[in-house]
C-alpha cells in the first residue's frame, strides 16, 4: 500500500475557500433587513492546519471538493520527494511552481510508521467536484434561513464560477447543472480559460419539449485541454438500466426505474503537460488512458435501496467502458483494465457509513445489506454485477476515498443536515492523493453566524471537495 499524503492546500487571503463574492451591490450590503443569525462579516474563512494521514483523508465544502493527485511511477524517490525516517521533518515539494496560484508550495510530512515509499510521482493534476445548486432547487421553502436575492442564480452563479476559477482545477466535476447554464454560460466561460466539458441532462429531458427540456439539470466533466483530450464520452442511464435488469422483480420496476438520475463518463488520455518536467517516467506512456466518471445518486433517505443500487449499475457500467476501451487500446487481446486509471466523483447522497459507500470502498456489498430493505432484488443485482456468489455483490476497481470524516466533517451545510455526502474516488494502484482542500473552520462559521448554505458568501449548500492527484 502506498501512503497517501493529504496536505490543506494553501490559498491566497484574497480569496475564500467558500466562494464569498468579491463585492456586493449596494442593496446587498445593507443586510438590516436579515435576521440577526444571517448577518454575516466580509470575513473569509481560514483553513484548518495542514494535516497528514495514511492510506485516506479529506476534506470538502458544501458539495465542493479539491483534490491534488499524483500518477505513480516505480523506482526511487526523486530528491525533492525523499522522506525521512523522522516523523517530524517536513519537507518542501516545489511542484509545478506558479501552476497552482493557491498552493505554490505543498507541505509534506512524513507518514506515520517506518520505511521509505518507494514510488515516484511522476505526473500530476487537480480535481474539484462540485454540486452547484440547481436554479429550480434553490428555494425559500427549501432555504428559508438564506435572502432571497442570494439564492437567485444571477447572483449565484458569479460566485460559483469566481470558486471554479480561483481554484482552477485540471478537471471538474460538476452536478445540478441546468442544460441551458451549461451551453449559456459554463460552457463558454470555462472555454475561455483553457477547458472543454460534457454534459448530460437527467433522463426526463428525452420525454420533455424543446422548451422545458432546457431547464432540466444534469452532470458535466471539464477538462483542461493542455493537459488532456477527449477520447470518448459515455451516458449512464440508471432508469434504463433498470428496466432492462428487472428480471420481474416489482420493486426495481416501481422503485428504481421511475428514478432517473445518471452517471456521466470521460475517457480521457493525458498530453505532455500532465506530466511532471513534461514526460512520464516511460517516454511512450505519455498518452495515460484516464477514465473520469461523475454521477449524482438519488437524493430521498427512504430510498437508500435505490442508491445502492444505481451505484452498482455505475459500477458494473464503468467495467464495461472500461474493458471495451482495454480493447480498442490493444484489439485482439484480452481485455485488461489495468492500464486504464479510474476517477470517480460525485454528489452519492450517502453517509461514509452507508451501503454505498462501503460497496465502492471495500469492493464488496452482503446480499442481505440493510439498505436493500429485504425486497426481492437479488436475481436482478446478480445479473446487473455479473458475480456468480449468491451472498454478496463485488467489484474489481480497488477504490479509495481521497479524504475521510476526521478530516472532512461535511461536504454539505444546510441548516437540517450537515455531513459527508460528495466523494472522490481514485485508483489505489496508480493515483495517490497529495494536497486536499480543507474544511471550513468552525470558528468562522460560528463567528459570522452562519447556521446553513446557501448563504450570501457561499453560492450553494455544499462545499467543495477538492485533490491534487499525482500518477
Amino acid at each position: 500500500m502506498f501512503p497517501i499524503l493529504v496536505n490543506i492546500l494553501r490559498r491566497d487571503g484574497a480569496h475564500s475557500p467558500s466562494a464569498p463574492m468579491d463585492t456586493l451591490d449596494p442593496a446587498q450590503q445593507d443586510q438590516a433587513h436579515l435576521p440577526n443569525d444571517l448577518r454575516s462579516t466580509d470575513a473569509s474563512p481560514p483553513l484548518h492546519p495542514v494535516k497528514t494521514c495514511v492510506d485516506g483523508g479529506g476534506g470538502a465544502y458544501k458539495d465542493v471538493s479539491l483534490v491534488m493527485f499524483g500518477l505513480l511511477g516505480m523506482g526511487r524517490l526523486t530528491q525533492e520527494l525523499q522522506l525521512g525516517l523522522n516523523r517530524k521533518k517536513k519537507v518542501q515539494c516545489y511542484i509545478q511552481k506558479q501552476k497552482y496560484r493557491h498552493s505554490d508550495v505543498l507541505r509534506l510530512v512524513a507518514p506515520s510508521g517506518t520505511g521509505c515509499c518507494t514510488n515516484v510521482v511522476a505526473g500530476i493534476f487537480t480535481v474539484m467536484c462540485y454540486n452547484v445548486l440547481c436554479d429550480k432547487y434553490a428555494t425559500r421553502q427549501m432555504y428559508g434561513y438564506c435572502p432571497s436575492w442570494a439564492l437567485t442564480w444571477e447572483y449565484r452563479k458569479k460566485g460559483i464560477l469566481d470558486e471554479i476559477r480561483h481554484y482552477s482545477a485540471d478537471i471538474i466535476s460538476l452536478q445540478e447543472v441546468e442544460t441551458s447554464q451549461f451551453y449559456n454560460f459554463f460552457l463558454p466561460e470555462l472555454k475561455r480559460d483553457g477547458y472543454d466539458g460534457i454534459f448530460s441532462p437527467k433522463s426526463r429531458a428525452k420525454t420533455m419539449a424543446e422548451n422545458e427540456r432546457k431547464y432540466v439539470d444534469g452532470c458535466a466533466i471539464f477538462y483542461r485541454t493542455a493537459k488532456f483530450s477527449l477520447i470518448k464520452e459515455h451516458l449512464v442511464e440508471f432508469n434504463q438500466l433498470a428496466m432492462a435488469n428487472a428480471e420481474g422483480s416489482d420493486h426495481m420496476l416501481n422503485r428504481v426505474m421511475p428514478k432517473d438520475n445518471i452517471g456521466l463518463a470521460a475517457l480521457l488520455k493525458t498530453k505532455e503537460a500532465a506530466w511532471d518536467n513534461g514526460l512520464p517516467p516511460d517516454v511512450s506512456q505519455v498518452h495515460q488512458p484516464l477514465l473520469v466518471c461523475t454521477a449524482h445518486i438519488h437524493w430521498d433517505p427512504e430510498f437508500c435501496d435505490v442508491k445502492l443500487i444505481q451505484t452498482m449499475m455505475l459500477s458494473n457500467e464503468l467495467r464495461g467502458i472500461l474493458e471495451d476501451a482495454s480493447q480498442s487500446f490493444r484489439p485482439g487481446h484480452k481485455p485488461d483494465t489495468s492500464g486504464i486509471q479510474l476517477l470517480l466523483c460525485g454528489d452519492f447522497n450517502s453517509l461514509p457509513d452507508s451501503g454505498v459507500i462501503e460497496f465502492l470502498t471495500s469492493g464488496r456489498v452482503p446480499a442481505d445489506h440493510k439498505d436493500f430493505k429485504a425486497l426481492t432484488y437479488k436475481s436482478s443485482l446478480q445479473k446487473i454485477s455479473g458475480c456468480d456468489k449468491a451472498n454478496e455483490f463485488i467489484h474489481s476497481f480497488k477504490l479509495a476515498s481521497a479524504y475521510s470524516e476526521d478530516i472532512m466533517p461535511f461536504t454539505n451545510y444546510t441548516f437540517d443536515f450537515k455531513g459527508i455526502i460528495d466523494y472522490i474516488f481514485y485508483a489505489k494502484s496508480s493515483m495517490t492523493p497529495l494536497g486536499l482542500l480543507g474544511p471550513v473552520a468552525p470558528e468562522w462559521l460560528k463567528e459570522n453566524k452562519i447556521i446553513g448554505c446557501p448563504h450570501p458568501h457561499v453560492p450553494s449548500g455544499n462545499l467543495i471537495p477538492g485533490i491534487d492527484r499525482k500518477g
